[in-house]
């Protein structure tokens, strides 16, 4: 198994990093900025490497690889990234009121 880890590519290993921590394919997208297809192709490639099939599978040989230590959270620039992207995905409060003007305006 310590060989099949160490053919994780640098990539691989930052998201089964992410993974291990209960990071979804779309937050990981957000914390690296890439797409989500290419974080789920990433995974897919690194069970393919590893011979699972499940992510807990994948967090178990992460720990136990040193890959992501037990003691191991989010970067502070990587939960800056997560919060920022989630700042964007809030809809604005103002456009929800002017629609709902112009709509009686228009009656």
């Amino acid at each position: 198994m310590k060989t099949r880890v160490a053919s994780l590519s640098p990539r691989q290993r930052q998201i089964v990093r992410l993974t291990s921590l209960g990071c979804t394919s779309h937050q990981i997208a957000s914390i690296l900025g890439m797409s989500r297809w290419t974080v789920e192709n990433h995974q897919f490639q690194a069970k393919e490497r590893l011979g699972v099939s499940k992510a807990a599978v994948l967090t178990r040989i992460a720990i136990k690889h040193k890959i992501s230590p037990l003691d191991d959270q989010l970067s502070a620039a990587e939960q800056k990234k997560l919060a920022r992207k989630a700042e964007k995905a809030k809809p604005s409060k103002k456009s929800v009121p002017r629609k709902a003007a112009r709509r009686k305006a228009r009656r």
